[in-house]
């Protein structure tokens, strides 16, 4: 099996079924489901939201500063409507800009 194309191998453990996933509990590792996973998100977490750590605890962005819309495969900078697959609302700083069907010489 490859993930991230690095040869893995697949690990199974005594007691998990096929949709089970691995929670480390700050001590052992324990068998749960994706249901379980929504018990550590912060409160008030919506859909499209990214969670980061901060060294302390996970905290979700705002829809106002990024999301992601799964549905359209979109991402919203300042844009909790992304019409676009990346749309900036603001100043977007780059050293470089390839446009498509320009050659770069």
């Amino acid at each position: 099996m490859r993930h991230h194309g690095r040869l893995c191998k697949k690990i199974v453990i005594d007691g998990t079924a096929a949709d089970d996933i691995l929670i480390w509990d700050g001590d052992s590792w324990e068998i749960g489901t994706i249901s379980d996973l929504t018990a550590v998100l912060p409160d008030g977490t919506a859909a499209g939201q990214m969670l980061f750590w901060t060294g302390a605890e996970w905290v979700h962005t705002e829809t106002s500063e990024l999301i992601w819309d799964d549905t359209n495969k979109r991402m919203g900078v300042k844009n909790a409507t992304p019409t676009s697959e990346l749309d900036v609302t603001g100043t977007v700083t780059m050293t470089r800009l390839l446009a498509g069907g320009v050659n770069e010489s």
